[in-house]
């Protein structure tokens, strides 16, 4: 054998053994961090999610609490008397204004036409 060679048969060498765990350990990064990631997006997303249905349940809340209080009012109960039961003040009179569009105005149209056809009859119907 030359001189300055010589064989290191079963010595142990720390470097290369920290080399080949450091590789194994970045080979598990590497495969379970993109996972991971995913699974915080999810989770953030999720979180969100959560945190807008929370949102909208205390908007929800808080138009349900007002309703409530206002019902209690004397002023709310008589504003639904006279819009949904047609309920007024001694004195007052109630005027009903309809759309015109909406208006079943086919009968007043045959009866003048029957009218016009017939000028004879609205004479005996006077009578």
């Amino acid at each position: 054998m030359a001189r300055g060679k010589k064989k290191r048969k079963g010595k142990f060498r720390p470097f290369r053994l920290i080399a080949v765990l450091m590789g194994v350990a970045l080979a598990i990064l590497a495969i379970r961090f993109p996972s991971q990631a995913v699974g915080v997006e999810q989770r953030n997303q999720d979180l969100r999610e959560a945190a807008e249905a929370y949102y909208n349940a205390q908007a929800e809340n808080n138009r349900l609490r007002a309703e409530a209080n206002e019902i209690d009012s004397s002023d709310f109960i008589e504003r639904i008397a006279r819009r949904q039961y047609g309920y007024c003040w001694y004195g007052e009179t109630i005027y009903t204004v309809g759309n015109p569009d909406q208006l079943d105005l086919g009968h007043m149209l045959d009866e003048e036409l029957e009218l016009r056809e017939n000028p004879g009859k609205m004479d005996n119907q006077g009578k």
